[in-house]
């Protein structure tokens, strides 16, 4: 198919806008199109949507503010699995069975492995991996001196904490790997997805700078703020202006500018007006293709 479009583009047949490529589910085909599209070079727009709530990237951070709270083996587990920590895949799974055996739990997580459980300590070497950071977190999260704790500096805990434990450079590291190895789109998706998810925790910062705030208020604020995340591209044009038009009918956007706009485009026209021209040029336009 690939080749297929590459030929008509080259032949100069149809534009890339020309062309579309439908199937009953793109879920299973989508990596192997994002891959064949960038082999001949192809550009395109794939209209996938799914929810991203499982994945590692927007798992992560709700695991780490669960644990600023307090400790808990289920996050733990959760974050073991995530494979963006400090840990090869080998050691997580072996400190996860290592808990499994012991019933490590809870509070047992921010004490030292005892010698007749762990004699060479390795188990407690990666414990401290974990742990250490973790615990600086949660202390940081801690009131001091009377002072109420703001969302600000909680999120500078949390910020801190993932990069002591290299989290940024792991999800660089995953998404190239993806790349590489043939899924383009899934590499993509996990830098877009950290891209959001940061976006989410900075924006969270601002709003809360000043504000009183405890660990598990930040927790629910992540939570509903990823929800509104999908994986995919950016939305049609047509979706795109419906939601803008939406927007400026609702009175949240006063006027609607482009940084560069066309000669022919006026950027502080009504945009309820600007769409309804459009929609008369292209009834025009379609018009004339049927002549």
């Amino acid at each position: 198919v690939a080749a297929q479009i590459r030929q008509l583009l080259m032949q100069g047949q149809l534009r890339a806008a020309d062309i579309m490529v439908v199937m009953h589910d793109i879920s299973g085909y989508g990596s192997l199109l994002e891959a064949a599209f960038a082999r001949y070079d192809i550009p395109y727009f794939m209209d996938l949507r799914r929810s991203v709530l499982h994945t590692a990237v927007m798992k992560l951070p709700v695991c780490l503010l669960s644990l600023m709270h307090r400790t808990d083996t289920e996050q733990i587990m959760l974050l073991l699995k995530t494979g963006l920590i400090p840990l090869e895949s080998t050691d997580a799974a072996k400190l996860a069975d290592f808990a499994y055996i012991w019933d490590i739990d809870g509070r047992a997580w921010e004490q030292p492995f005892a010698p007749e459980m762990d004699p060479e300590q390795e188990m407690e070497q990666l414990r401290v991996k974990i742990m250490q950071p973790i615990r600086k977190m949660h202390f940081a999260s801690l009131p001091k001196d009377g002072q109420p704790v703001t969302g600000a500096q909680l999120c500078d805990a949390l910020y801190a904490c993932m990069e002591e434990l290299e989290i940024p450079k792991a999800v660089v590291r995953t998404a190239k790997a993806l790349h590489d190895c043939g899924d383009v789109s899934g590499g993509r998706a996990m830098r877009r997805l950290w891209k959001d998810m940061t976006d989410i925790l900075d924006a969270l910062y601002l709003a809360l700078e000043h504000t009183e705030l405890t660990p598990q208020e930040l927790l629910e604020g992540v939570c509903r703020s990823r929800g509104f995340i999908l994986s995919g591209g950016v939305p049609d044009t047509e979706r795109a202006a419906r939601i803008v038009l939406d927007e400026y009918r609702a009175g949240k956007i006063a006027t609607v500018a482009l940084e560069k706009p066309e000669d022919d485009f006026n950027a502080s026209a009504d945009p309820e007006e600007r769409l309804k021209a459009e929609r008369t040029e292209n009834a025009k336009n379609t018009g004339n293709s049927d002549d």
